[in-house]
């Protein structure tokens, strides 16, 4: 049994068509939906982070978490830490990078001295930092797999992994494997399942969670974290509330 009890959020990204129109409609009906906890993504047009604050007083749910893209950390990492504060973020995680960016020759090890930087800038803050994977850093380059290089390059205190288990499957890997090798990196499991290479309801797909769930028992996880970004039913309140009763379920 886990003695310890990682809270359960849901990444906003989820319904980020909804939040653009209606920022704290959105919130209201997640509420509803049964979210406590959310980790947000930064984006172009958010509304003011003091507006956010009282939108997410008003909800009763607790902003945890923050994705921020590559851009906004080189350019406004100062903005970044101030909403931190005024929000009461706790972890900020990197969560995808573009494809020019990494074409580059020998990008991953550069890379990974950038994240040690943004890292310890961040945690002179008091704010963690994490890098969140999608497929591609388990495609080979020069015989080395880049999350692998990820992982040797950041320092353990600086950098935590964010896994994506939809992405990890996805991309060929084994979700089991990479928690046994690399689990005392991994702070947040970005919960998402898959069926014939599509996100699903969570539960509902081909991801093993028996054997998951059994695995992180002897992990340290801070954040179970619920994205799903298909909706088979049409209804998103619907689905996601049942992946939040999923997790809750297994915790």
């Amino acid at each position: 049994m886990k003695n310890h009890h990682p809270d359960i959020l849901i990444q906003l990204y989820s319904v980020h068509e909804h939040l653009r129109a209606d920022y704290a409609g959105t919130l209201g009906r997640l509420r509803d939906a049964g979210v406590r906890n959310a980790e947000l993504f930064w984006f172009d047009g958010q509304p003011p982070v003091a507006d956010m604050q009282r939108m997410f007083t008003d909800s009763g749910i607790r902003p945890l978490a923050m994705h921020v893209n590559f851009d906004v950390l080189t350019r406004s990492l100062s903005k970044v830490i101030d909403a931190c504060s005024t929000l009461s973020v706790r972890d900020v995680v990197l969560p995808w990078i573009a494809p020019e960016m990494r074409a580059a020759d020998g990008f991953w090890r550069s890379f990974g001295v950038q994240l040690n930087k943004f890292g310890s800038e961040l945690q002179f803050n008091g704010i963690a930092f994490g890098y969140h994977n999608h497929d591609f850093e388990f495609a080979p380059v020069t015989h080395e797999l880049p999350m692998q290089v990820l992982l040797d390059t950041t320092d353990a205190a600086l950098v935590f992994w964010e896994m994506d288990t939809f992405w990890v499957e996805f991309a060929g890997q084994n979700v089991l494997d990479w928690m046994d090798r690399c689990g005392d990196r991994i702070r947040a499991i970005h919960f998402k399942d898959g069926r014939d290479r599509r996100m699903v309801e969570l539960g509902s797909g081909e991801l093993p969670w028996t054997d998951i769930f059994q695995r992180l028992s002897g992990l340290k996880t801070k954040y179970w974290i619920l994205e799903q970004e298909e909706f088979p039913t049409g209804d998103p309140w619907r689905e996601l509330a049942n992946g939040l009763e999923f997790l809750a379920a297994h915790q």
